[in-house]
């Protein structure tokens, strides 16, 4: 399922949005801050080659693409990835 990050600091538009979103079939993170938004941000962080969702600081392993760095759960994934990056790095 999709995950989507909203940052608003009003409760009332958090909860409109976060609503219409799970209606559409979307998880949806709620942060009230920037500062906030960037923790949960940091915390699920996705592997984009198996989609696993996980924290930047238990990766397993990370590269760097073209000025980004990615997460990755396993050294298989991070293998898969650095033998087509272009093939993951656009599904961000």
């Amino acid at each position: 399922m999709p995950r989507i990050l909203v940052i608003d600091d009003d409760p009332k538009v958090t909860s409109v949005v976060r609503r219409g979103l799970a209606l559409e079939g979307y998880t949806v993170d709620v942060a009230g801050s920037g500062p906030d938004g960037l923790s949960i941000a940091r915390d699920h962080t996705p592997d984009l080659v198996c989609g696993m969702t996980l924290n930047e600081k238990d990766a397993a392993a990370t590269a760097s693409f073209e000025g980004t760095e990615y997460y990755f759960c396993s050294q298989g994934c991070h293998a898969a990835f650095m033998a087509d990056p272009k093939q993951y790095a656009g599904k961000q």
